[in-house]
């Protein structure tokens, strides 16, 4: 909401990683587990749209698994099948027609009720279901020969139909979101700098298996490290103005030149000002004269003496040392006048 607020085109958000209800859920099922290929289909045409294989979890509402909830990513809002179909395959490493005559080879192992015959091959209430969705009838101790390739069809491909997504407290993560293209590549909404979106907030959704959660914390150390990256360059900037505005070019060019002497870079180019600081002006006692400027562990830069005739600026701040390794300090309007001292970091 806050990224829409923002000016932001987004995608309709929608719970992800998911399980799927049925229209007609086999209830019998739940709890019943099965290895199988699960495919996603646009029942409109048929096209296979996704394939996962793993394990699939019947419930009393309809699918679950990893599987399905692989599928289940690919039901956006507007984006997705309209009409979607689940197709499970019992048997993937089986072609229809080796399906088929391994069905036919087991006659023999026909009792009184069809269970007994997938003794080995499937749980017995899967195998129930699987034989009633074929059409064929209970009683199985006379079946023709044209019944195995149709069982052998519907274990193939077993379909579930009428889907969506369970709700927001089964999903795994979120799709849907603020669109990719409206950030940086560090994760800036563009034309606000200083805003990021990351994780769930952004329309990307990926597999099980960690990788949303990989999506999570790399996209937030990336726009992490920029924020950082772009308030300690700010920083910098801001005090560096704050420094030209209160102590003047000319305070900033004896600070370089007192800081490269300290650190043995180079010799002044001129001698340091014998003049007054305006602090030892504003220490001195009456009748006192004002001490000559200078600090410790550095060389002294002198302030402005408060002349109007004098060269000196008579912006600056009272004198300071510059160790080698400082750079920069500043003084506000204040302290120039009053000669109290306020550092910047």
């Amino acid at each position: 909401r806050f990224a829409a607020q923002c000016g932001g085109r987004m995608a309709p958000l929608y719970p992800c990683l998911t399980a799927l209800q049925c229209a007609h859920p086999r209830k019998s099922l739940a709890g019943i587990r099965a290895k199988g290929c699960a495919s996603l289909l646009d029942g409109a045409d048929g096209r296979v749209l996704a394939r996962e294989t793993g394990e699939v979890q019947f419930t009393e509402y309809g699918l679950s698994g990893i599987c399905i909830m692989q599928l289940s990513g690919l039901l956006a809002p507007g984006r997705g099948p309209k009409r979607p179909v689940v197709a499970l395959d019992l048997f993937p490493a089986l072609s229809e027609t080796e399906l088929a005559a391994l069905f036919a080879q087991r006659v023999g192992l026909l009792g009184s009720e069809a269970a007994e015959f997938w003794l080995g091959l499937l749980p017995a209430k899967l195998g129930r279901a699987l034989w009633a969705d074929a059409g064929l009838p209970e009683n199985a101790r006379a079946l023709p020969a044209s019944a195995w390739p149709k069982l052998a069809a519907t274990a193939k491909c077993w379909r579930f139909e009428g889907l969506t997504p369970c709700g927001w407290k089964q999903a795994q993560t979120t799709g849907g979101g603020l669109l990719l293209d409206e950030v940086e590549d560090d994760f800036q909404f563009k034309g606000c700098p200083g805003l990021y979106f990351v994780g769930e907030t952004l329309d990307c959704a990926g597999s099980c298996g960690g990788y949303n959660l990989h999506w999570a914390f790399g996209s937030g150390i990336t726009a992490g490290r920029d924020a950082v990256r772009i308030s300690a360059r700010r920083h910098r900037h801001a005090a560096a103005r704050y420094a030209r505005y209160v102590l003047g070019s000319s305070a900033l060019s004896r600070m370089a030149v007192a800081s490269r002497t300290a650190s043995g870079t180079t010799s002044p180019s001129r001698p340091s000002s014998t003049k007054g600081s305006a602090r030892s002006r504003a220490n001195a006692s009456p009748g006192g004269s004002s001490g000559s400027s200078g600090g410790t562990g550095g060389s002294g830069i002198s302030g402005g003496s408060g002349d109007p005739n004098s060269d000196e600026s008579t912006t600056s701040g009272p004198a300071y040392s510059v160790p080698g390794s400082v750079a920069l300090v500043a003084f506000n309007e204040g302290a120039a006048q009053t000669g109290n001292e306020c550092a910047i970091d």
